[in-house]
């Protein structure tokens, strides 16, 4: 059985770490997606439905102390 070349081991190793990389990426981005939903998702949602601006800028508001 012939020993792999240096070529076939360098793509392998390059196809790892970029397979590594982008599920580093991938994961990241779900928890400050979820992050974002828990932390100033509802305020926001809650002032975009507001029925007045008045509303609409005290849940802004309420927003901006917690952060």
């Amino acid at each position: 059985m012939p020993i792999a070349s240096e070529e076939m081991i360098m793509k392998i190793v390059w196809s790892v770490t970029w397979t590594v990389a982008l599920l580093a990426v991938l994961i990241i981005e779900l928890v400050l997606c979820i992050n974002f939903d828990r932390n100033c998702g509802g305020y926001l949602k809650r002032a975009a439905d507001a029925n007045t601006i008045q509303l609409a800028e005290e849940n802004l508001a309420i927003d901006q102390r917690l952060s």
